[in-house]
């Protein structure tokens, strides 16, 4: 039964002989009803697949009168695997080194909206292996990568489209190339409520003086990392990084006022900006 609730993400509703599952779109009627199936049937979606599922047997099912009204804590919820990880690798890396196929994917979309995961539409992760390949980029512009230590790596061997291969994010062509990925993404997506345009994964972060001017100084203290290597005292960048971010939102929203942008804030920019 699936009607407009302002405000409601699911509503469940028992009277005697009759059952109303419903909620907002786009999944709070699904919702409403994988929460019906668990708090009155057992059902229970433990891990992907066909064996993460518990599914009781019972002569009769007998529900009480029950109102039951729930809105979201958050506007969405992910855990992956999905976004640039999987672009860059070959079907065979992707198959048998990472155990990553199709059917795979397709199951963990299917676990993860029966936990209620979703929400929003947003796409992506780690995104500069899309938004500044350096198969493309490398030869050309390597000014478009994070310069550590006086050099810039911006090789494409070995990178596997999520690792390291840091942008330069006060280089205004990368500030340019993110807007221009953020606006095709939208044109061609746009059911989409929401893109990512966060740094990749791990460390090797930009050290010119337009980037190293904007941090506001102080340090944090990592444990040991086993993608990104030793801990130690490492440099807050929170300021330049909500920076590149501001600058390109302020962009895309010339073009796409309703829709949102994604940054992860975790590592050297998990404290808040200054």
């Amino acid at each position: 039964h699936e009607v407009e609730i302002p405000g409601l993400e699911r509503h469940i509703h028992v009277t005697p002989g009759e059952l109303y599952l419903a909620g907002n779109p786009p999944d709070g009627t699904f919702f409403a009803a994988c929460a019906f199936l668990e708090r009155f049937a057992g059902v229970r979606w433990l891990w992907p697949g066909a064996s993460g599922e518990v599914v009781p047997r019972v002569a009769a099912l007998h529900v009480p009168p029950t109102l039951i009204v729930e809105e979201p804590a958050f506007l969405w919820r992910d855990l992956g695997p999905g976004g640039a990880l999987w672009g860059p690798l070959d079907k065979w890396t992707k198959e048998r080194e990472l155990g990553v196929t199709e059917s795979h994917q397709r199951e963990a979309r299917l676990w993860a909206r029966r936990n209620r995961f979703g929400g929003l539409r947003i796409h992506g992760g780690h995104a500069f292996g899309e938004i500044i390949p350096p198969a493309k980029y490398g030869a050309s512009n390597p000014d478009y990568f994070a310069l550590v230590k006086g050099t810039r790596d911006c090789r494409p061997e070995g990178f596997d489209g999520k690792h390291g291969r840091q942008p330069c994010t006060t280089n205004p062509d990368v500030i340019r190339l993110a807007v221009e990925y953020a606006r095709r993404f939208f044109a061609a997506h746009a059911d989409a409520d929401g893109l990512s345009i966060s740094l990749n994964d791990g460390r090797g972060f930009c050290e010119c003086a337009r980037c190293v001017a904007l941090d506001a100084g102080g340090a944090r203290t990592a444990a040991d990392d086993p993608e990104s290597g030793p801990g130690g005292a490492h440099r807050v960048i929170t300021d330049r990084v909500i920076t590149f971010a501001n600058a390109v939102a302020e962009d895309v929203a010339q073009t796409h006022p309703a829709k949102r942008l994604l940054f992860f804030a975790y590592e050297n920019y998990a404290a808040p900006p200054v």
